[in-house]
């Protein structure tokens, strides 16, 4: 067995190494030099979960799957969205390196031309991930965030997207459900999330994926059990979940009530019993004076709009299954909404199991607060952290995809409380240069053959260390009495060996 040659990381070293002129290699990072990210998740305890996910191998390839871990979360994190994109991140010795690849084999497969790993070696991985492995670490990530209460508030909303693909043949467990606007079927998966409505501290905590024709209900409620078999209760977290019209059902809202003991709000469907019952009781209630609300909204364009709410609460009311075997006691919060400058109406019935007696304009808020995290959840999600671009074909890859890029999210969120400057010097960085990438900058590692050492710099101050050595030896050999246009030759060529 060849012996493998191992060096040491020793900074103060590689300085003292270069200050004294002794022969030294660099490998240049297209991705720049990251240690204050990187190491501020290490220290928070993120990348050690992002790192344990085990993949199911028969046989081992011989790269130690923390190392492939921690290529899959860079390159969630660098936002390049797909692994057939990740060969300059494969490619890219300094970051390979801070990932845990020894460093030999690093600076060797780069001389021959290669990136440190195929693309296909990490993608064979991902999708050897298990299921149940990625939702292990997706929850372990929520425990961790409770335990270091970075939590906040009782009132969450559940919410899910579609991921289309091209074909329900070649994608495992995908689904197909008619779209009437396109006039064919469609094919793809359903992920349902649930995500606290805190305007400043967003956080998903569970996740569930089913085929694209998969009854939201019920991945919420695969979601709620995950939650409660690897964390704790739903009800230790969630007072109070907010749903929208798709997760209506007499069954489904007492289950969450009585199972998991939920307090629930949600928006009423038109012509249901329920919603005529609470309309009727409101019409014959006028003589009470309804709540007045005053509320702007502003568009994605910029444009603000201002309404008038009147809201009126409704108490006991009953709502009964199909079959008429199950039922739940509801107040309804019913909303005219008047548009103040073009006079537009419209009546809305909020339906819970809380209180309405006291506050029912805070029902309504609670529904206001979904619509606004709910986007900032799925635009960013979508937009910027790519899953609804499949990362590969087998849903155990997909699934390990959605997990690894909400622990990221969640992870990025908290980095910008924690480091809010350095997370808007680094963001702002990302819009200079123009990338979604959280890998941004140029940085270095240095070798020093003669100690077996290394050590992982900033590009420019390898670059001032270079000048010094080469300053250092320019005075050497004047001091000699060689001329300096021979010096400066002499200079060149060792600097470029």
């Amino acid at each position: 067995m060849p012996h493998r040659q191992v060096f040491r990381f020793d900074p103060e070293g590689v300085v003292e190494a270069m200050r004294l002129g002794e022969p030294a290699e660099c490998i240049e990072s297209k991705f720049g030099y990251n240690d204050h990210v990187i190491n501020w998740f290490s220290e928070k305890g993120f990348w050690r979960i992002w790192e344990s996910m085990r993949a199911d191998v028969k046989r081992a390839n011989g790269i130690p799957q923390e190392c492939l871990n921690g290529v899959f979360a860079a390159l969630t994190l660098s936002r390049i969205g797909s692994i057939q994109k990740a060969d300059p991140m494969l490619e890219d010795g300094r970051l390979m390196t801070e990932l845990g690849f020894n460093i030999i084999t690093v600076q060797k497969r780069l001389k021959d031309g290669k990136g440190v790993i195929h693309r296909d070696t990490l993608r064979n991985h991902v999708k050897r991930i298990p299921v149940a492995e990625s939702k292990r670490a997706f929850y372990e990530h929520v425990s961790l965030m409770r335990s270091r209460k970075w939590l906040r508030g009782g009132v969450y909303a559940a919410d899910g997207m579609k991921i289309e693909v091209t074909s329900g043949k070649s994608y495992e467990g995908c689904g197909r459900v008619w779209d009437p606007e396109r006039k064919q079927f469609v094919f793809g998966y359903k992920v349902v999330y649930v995500f606290n409505l805190s305007p400043e501290r967003p956080r998903i905590i569970a996740i569930a994926i089913g085929p694209i024709n998969a009854d939201e209900r019920t991945l919420l409620v695969e979601a709620l059990q995950d939650l409660r078999a690897h964390v704790c209760n739903p009800r230790d977290i969630i007072d109070i979940l907010v749903l929208d019209r798709g997760y209506w059902g007499v069954e489904h809202l007492s289950r969450l009530k009585g199972e998991f003991g939920l307090d629930i709000v949600t928006i009423c469907k038109a012509g249901l019993t329920i919603h005529d019952e609470a309309q009727r009781l409101v019409a014959l209630d006028q003589g009470k004076r309804p709540l007045i609300r005053h509320r702007r909204r502003v568009n994605n364009q910029g444009h603000e709009s201002r309404y008038i709410r009147r809201i009126r609460a409704v108490e006991g009311l009953e709502a009964l299954d199909k079959a008429g075997t199950v039922s739940i006691r509801l107040n309804a919060v019913c909303v005219s909404e008047v548009d103040e400058d073009s006079g537009e109406a419209s009546d809305t019935i909020f339906l819970t199991t809380l209180d309405v007696s006291a506050n029912s304009a805070k029902v309504v808020d609670y529904y206001d607060q979904r619509w606004s995290i709910e986007n900032r959840c799925n635009r960013e999600l979508s937009q910027n952290w790519n899953v609804r671009r499949p990362i590969g074909r087998r849903l155990t890859a997909i699934f390990a995809q959605l997990c690894m890029a909400s622990m990221c999210l969640n992870a990025v969120r908290i980095y910008r409380e924690h480091k809010p400057k350095d997370a808007e010097k680094l963001e702002s960085e990302m819009r200079t240069q123009g990338h979604k990438s959280y890998m941004l900058g140029r940085g270095a590692v240095v070798i020093v053959p003669g100690r077996q050492i290394y050590a992982t710099m900033r590009y420019v101050r390898y670059l001032n260390l270079l000048a010094l050595k080469a300053a250092r030896r320019s005075a050497e050999l004047v001091s000699q009495g060689i001329p300096m246009e021979q010096v400066l030759e002499i200079v060149s060529q060792e600097m470029k060996e």
